[in-house]
C-alpha cells in the first residue's frame, strides 16, 4: 500500500497484485471469504475524467473485476473464466478519494457459462449496477486470491 494512500476500511486486507493493467489503477482490498466476499478499491485523483469525477471505464474495469472473481470463486478457483458480455448502469457519480465497496451473485452456473450480477457502493449507495455473461473453461485456472 502506497503511503500516500489512505488505509482500507477495517476488515478488508490488501488482494495479491495480478501485474499489469491491475498494477496501474490498483491496489485492491478484499475481505471476508468465498461467496461472501467483498471487494474494496479507493479512487484516487489519478482515476478522474475531465469532468473531475471518476471516469466510468475505470467503475466498468472494477466491476469487471468484481464479477470475474465471483466466478472464480462459485467455480472454486478449479476453472479459467473469461467476460464474454457485461451491461453497467452508471447511478451516480464517484468522486475521488472515495472508498468503492464491490459484490458479485451467481445467478445460474452451467458448464460452460455463468449469468452473474453485481454492485459498487460508495458511502452505502449504489453507485453502478452490472449484469454479466461469463465463459467458464475446462482449463484449471492459474492460482490467485
Amino acid at each position: 500500500m502506497s503511503a500516500l494512500q489512505p488505509k482500507p476500511p477495517p476488515g478488508f486486507r490488501e488482494r495479491a497484485p495480478h501485474g499489469g493493467f491491475h498494477q496501474l489503477i490498483g491496489p485492491f482490498y478484499i475481505k471476508g471469504d468465498g461467496t461472501d466476499r467483498c471487494y474494496g478499491f479507493r479512487t484516487l485523483a489519478r482515476h478522474t475524467n475531465p469532468a473531475n469525477v471518476v471516469h466510468g471505464g475505470l467503475l466498468m474495469t472494477v466491476m469487471d473485476m468484481v464479477l470475474t472473481s465471483t466466478v472464480t470463486q462459485v467455480t472454486e478457483g478449479k476453472n479459467h473464466v473469461s467476460t464474454v458480455s457485461m451491461n453497467c448502469d452508471f447511478l451516480t457519480p464517484v468522486s475521488a478519494n472515495s472508498w468503492i465497496d464491490g459484490s458479485g451473485e451467481v445467478i445460474r452456473l452451467t458448464r460452460s457459462i455463468a449469468f452473474v450480477r453485481g454492485c459498487l457502493k460508495v458511502d452505502g449507495v449504489d453507485a453502478v449496477r452490472a449484469t454479466g455473461v461469463w465463459r467458464v473453461f475446462s482449463a484449471p485456472a492459474k492460482s490467485r486470491e
